[in-house]
């Protein structure tokens, strides 16, 4: 399992986060009766306040998502970075070993 900063352990947060509220999504669209409900104009109903929950847990996953992703994209230009001044090095030995040869 990686480090709770890496992103294996961020990607599996957002998975369960989207795996339950796809199941939450479907248990509350199967468990309404159409013959029970009916539309009042200016009155809050019960769809209107699962669809406000559902666009507050939508819009923290995609916060979530975008977080991860920016956070991928650092971690690859750091990794760049690193291999870039590792070959610099490398290449800094090599000339010292051959100045010191010559």
């Amino acid at each position: 399992m990686a480090n709770p900063v890496g992103g294996i352990v961020n990607t599996d947060e957002n998975a369960f986060e989207a795996r339950d509220l796809e199941n939450d999504f479907h248990d509350m669209s199967t468990t309404k009766d159409p013959m029970t409900s009916h539309d009042a104009e200016n009155e809050v109903s019960d769809d209107d306040q699962d669809y406000e929950v559902i666009l507050k847990r939508l819009t923290k996953l995609e916060k979530q998502v975008a977080k991860n992703r920016k956070r991928d994209t650092e971690t690859s230009e750091m990794n760049t970075k690193v291999t870039l001044a590792i070959e610099s090095v490398n290449e800094m030995k090599r000339t010292v070993e051959n100045v010191v040869y010559i």
